[in-house]
């Protein structure tokens, strides 16, 4: 169940077609939100969610994911832009063991150790040498038989077998780990202390 900010064509509630919200009190009647908990449309099975900006994704007992909400920049996975109130799976992506969103964009950790990403490039937070959104999920490369994955509001990070973490978008806020550029596209490995 989800609760907070919904309602429109890009519900991050997951609410449905149908579900009536009402006007916020305090943010204007152009907004709807609910402090009560509603059930996420035809969603059933979850271990695990995340939430981005306006979009959320959830991973499911079959190891597969669907996603819902904003979709802007591709952030749904589902190869289109079109925005949805209720999850949809993530394209032919399966064999998911660990789901992370950041602001526009989402990575999953397979079981097979691949980092698989997508959603929005437009500063270089996915995850490719490409300025183009992508609207489905791409592998990251340099980081086989990762151990884990995780987001930042604009990079993401993988834990690499020996314990190196290697990252990769754009560097803000004093994160140390992006290389001097401002923009980093690619991934940078720093090598775990031995």
């Amino acid at each position: 169940q989800c609760w907070g900010l919904g309602g429109g064509t890009a519900s991050a509630l997951g609410e449905g077609e149908g579900v009536a919200l009402k006007p916020c009190a305090t943010s204007g009647s152009h907004l709807h939100c609910t402090t009560v908990p509603v059930p996420v449309a035809g969603l059933t099975g979850s271990l695990r969610i995340t939430a981005g900006n306006g979009h959320t994704c959830a991973l499911l007992h079959d190891e597969s994911v669907s996603c819902w909400g904003l979709n802007s920049h591709g952030q749904l996975g589902n190869n289109s832009n079109k925005n949805t109130k209720a999850p949809a799976p993530v394209g032919s992506l399966t064999g998911v063991k660990m789901l992370e969103a950041g602001l526009y964009g989402t990575c999953a950790l397979t079981t097979g150790g691949q980092i698989k990403c997508w959603g929005w490039t437009g500063i270089g937070e996915i995850w490719s040498n490409s300025s183009q959104h992508r609207l489905a999920p791409v592998t990251i490369e340099g980081t086989d038989n990762a151990r884990g994955v995780s987001t930042g509001w604009t990079y993401a990070c993988a834990l690499l077998p020996k314990g190196d973490v290697r990252c990769w978008g754009a560097r803000s806020n004093g994160i140390p780990s992006m290389s001097s550029s401002p923009e980093r596209h690619g991934p940078t490995v720093h090598k775990a202390e031995e």
